[in-house]
């Protein structure tokens, strides 16, 4: 199966949602499907590069507005590739709005990984796309069924939204310097 990720940034950039994309993608190119991420690049170059069998394609940066890179080069990207399945990670609203109008898979899955929250202003224009992205993909990831009660948006599309925990990997945290949690421990207790 060919899956196409799209967000704003991917590894080596360290955050929540890249790690997430860069563990799953991995894991479903191990599983033996064709798995390309598209991001937008840190300069205004485009590159594309294979990382541990994943395609990814990192597209010029023209600037960014309220923590959301803009690239045109993304946009006419997305609209080339085909995918049986396009995974947004949401929110990047480049990313809806490239799949909404421009997408050619034949399927959409959202992980919902936050609600609009500091951008607020911005929401006002976005939400329309917003809510017709959301209506379209087919399901609707969420990490936890707190979150799918809690947040404001998800209740209207409970339906097809599935609640699947984020993984991680567990062996950095299996293994630990004793002198370094006996140091710890001493400075602020057992705990």
């Amino acid at each position: 199966m060919r899956i196409l990720h799209v967000y704003k940034d991917y590894y080596p950039v360290m955050g929540g949602i890249e790690n997430h994309i860069k563990l799953l993608a991995e894991a479903q190119a191990a599983a033996g499907h064709q798995i390309t991420v598209l991001v937008t690049n840190r300069g205004q170059r485009s590159n594309e590069q294979i990382l541990n069998g994943v395609r990814v394609i990192k597209t010029g940066r023209l600037f960014s507005v309220a923590s959301t890179p803009i690239s045109l080069q993304l946009l006419t990207r997305l609209s080339k590739e085909c995918a049986d399945i396009t995974h947004l990670h949401f929110p990047y609203p480049p990313g809806e709005t490239a799949q909404l109008f421009w997408g050619k898979s034949a399927h959409t899955v959202i992980t919902y990984h936050s609600d609009v929250v500091r951008q607020a202003r911005l929401l006002k224009i976005y939400k329309p796309i917003m809510l017709r992205a959301l209506d379209k993909a087919e399901r609707i990831i969420v990490s936890s069924q707190a979150y799918l009660e809690s947040s404001p948006i998800l209740p209207r599309f409970r339906a097809k939204c599935t609640v699947i925990p984020f993984g991680i990997k567990q062996e950095p945290f299996r293994k630990h310097d004793n002198e370094r949690v006996q140091a710890v421990r001493k400075q602020y207790g057992p705990g």
